[in-house]
């Protein structure tokens, strides 16, 4: 009997921890599929750096001067803050423009939008579905990105290419793109003060953009961008 009894507490126990053992098998899935599934959260941030030229319009003139200076121009993504929908994240982008003569700021520009937390696509307005990043999981397909100087631009996968080791995910656009937005300014610098019916673009349609991606996290590991027949 004492036995017997033993063996079905034995039965009991092991019943028990496997019941145990599933649940928290269960918990940790949910917890961490929910987890994983989120792209950003406030406090996220993304910076590049591009070393080039900047040709700055002559006073008065209504037309570029002639000769470009060299500038270091900078783009900084951050998630400041929560959206006001569920799951909404507020993206805030950056960008800054330097003088490498001078060190002065020539261009600062922000712009804010909210998006999904977990795909990172806009939540509203006309940009509604369209990318500011890329999610978590990026398909071989396009993107149709919308940030603050890409005004919904088709991004077509180009094919997978190893950088330092780690596999990515190669993206690209040529074609027209306007891009007056990015240079408007703010009260730290100015910008480019445009006229009625005035627009900043790639001269010829020769804009071009390539963004190598981490497939896996959706993280932007190298950007290319420029115009090489000028604005």
């Amino acid at each position: 009997m004492q036995r017997a009894a033993s063996r079905q507490a034995m039965r009991t126990l092991l019943v028990v921890a496997g019941w145990t053992l599933l649940a928290s098998a269960l918990i940790w899935r949910l917890w961490a599929g929910a987890s994983w599934s989120v792209r950003v959260r406030p406090g996220w941030e993304w910076i590049v750096t591009y070393i080039g030229t900047m040709t700055q319009p002559a006073p008065g003139a209504g037309r570029l001067e002639a000769g470009d200076a060299p500038a270091m121009y900078q783009r900084q993504l951050r998630a400041i803050s929560p959206g006001e929908r569920r799951g909404g994240v507020v993206l805030e982008e950056q960008w800054v423009v330097w003088d490498t003569a001078s060190g002065e700021k020539t261009v600062k520009s922000v712009y804010r939008a909210e998006v999904d937390g977990r795909g990172g696509q806009h939540l509203d307005g006309p940009a509604a579905g369209q990318a500011f990043l890329f999610p978590r999981g990026v398909r071989r397909a396009a993107y149709t990105l919308r940030t603050a100087h890409l005004k919904g631009l088709a991004l077509s996968f180009e094919g997978r290419e190893r950088l330092d080791g780690l596999d990515t995910y190669r993206f690209g656009y040529e074609g027209p793109a306007e891009y007056s937005n990015a240079y408007a300014g703010s009260q730290a610098a100015p910008g480019i003060r445009l006229g009625a019916g005035q627009q900043i673009k790639c001269r010829d349609d020769q804009f071009a953009i390539r963004l190598w991606v981490e497939p896996m996290t959706g993280e932007m590991v190298k950007a290319t961008e420029g115009c090489p027949s000028g604005d």
